[in-house]
């Protein structure tokens, strides 16, 4: 009697933990070439990363609906909104990094211990210095600014760092792959209202370096 109560005990605890182990495991790929992917999650990071960098180095943009909505000359001479070109730019930047993924994995490369380790250290110097050493208040941080956790962006800034140490003659290849994402090989998921680049300025706050 006492070994079947015991089982449903575990069981039950198991029953409970199981939708929370899903929901923080689980993440949306946004963009996908071949057999890489960038996450959901990656593209909202630099979404709102790049916010605050348009927000810093441009005088007239400042996070309104009015200065989203403004329109302004593409590179095509087309008019787009100060919002669809921020999506626009965010977006190609992140098909050259899935492209860069994809060749960093068929050139069967690896990340040097150094540039693991200065990833390590910078989040752990974050978490020290700025968050009191405090893992839970930093995630807390992380979660409030980008929706994200730790290891999330531990994986976002190796990301990164996979895409900055392809050979001299990848570079040609890389650019060729790019090209290709342009014709549409490279699906962007529609998780994130990426064909609604209002909603998206609105759903997410600028947010600058976290250094």
């Amino acid at each position: 009697m006492k070994k079947a109560k015991r089982f449903l005990a575990v069981l039950l605890m198991l029953m409970l933990l199981a939708p929370l182990v899903s929901s923080c495991s689980k993440a949306e790929a946004y963009l996908t070439y071949k057999d890489s992917v960038i996450p959901d999650y990656a593209y909202r990071y630099w979404f709102a990363s790049n916010k605050r960098y348009f927000i810093e180095k441009y005088s007239d943009i400042e996070d309104t609906a009015e200065c989203w909505n403004k329109k302004i000359a593409s590179e095509d001479g087309s008019e787009i909104t100060t919002g669809e070109y921020l999506e626009k730019y965010t977006l190609e930047n992140a098909k050259s990094i899935v492209c860069e993924l994809q060749m960093f994995k068929e050139y069967d490369l690896k990340l040097d211990d150094a540039a693991v380790e200065k990833v390590d250290t910078y989040i752990s110097e974050l978490v020290k210095y700025r968050y009191e050493d405090s893992k839970s208040a930093f995630n807390k941080a992380l979660k409030e600014a980008y929706g994200i956790n730790m290891d999330q962006l531990r994986e976002i800034l190796l990301m990164e760092k996979k895409a900055q140490v392809l050979p001299v003659g990848a570079w040609s290849a890389s650019t060729a792959m790019r090209s290709v994402c342009a014709a549409n090989n490279c699906s962007a998921s529609s998780s994130l209202p990426s064909r609604m680049p209002q909603n998206l300025i609105h759903s997410i706050r600028a947010r600058g370096p976290l250094s």
